[in-house]
């Protein structure tokens, strides 16, 4: 329950108001899930508490490898701009 109201407790998504939208709606239903288990663990509902966890989970780690994949474009084209570079030097 601490990672993921970590995660959606984080200030850090919230001041990026410039993220796509999919990153956006994936916050939005993983911030849901999370609010939803702990009520779910409040009621002792366990069933519903596994399923909440994992749909927080899965939205998080979904956000986690948008990023990921991202960031891994951007050293791409930045190295490749500087071969360029390089090669035309």
């Amino acid at each position: 329950m601490n990672v993921a109201k970590q995660d959606s407790d984080d200030p850090k998504w919230i001041e990026m108001p410039s993220l796509p939208n999919n990153i956006n709606n994936l916050y939005e239903k993983g911030h849901t899930a999370v609010k939803s288990l702990e009520q779910s663990l409040s009621d002792d509902d366990i069933e519903n508490a596994k399923q909440d966890f994992l749909l927080a989970m899965n939205s998080f780690m979904q956000i986690s490898r948008i990023i990921s994949q991202s960031t891994e474009k951007v050293v791409v084209v930045t190295i490749s701009e500087k071969s360029n570079r390089n090669m035309s030097n």
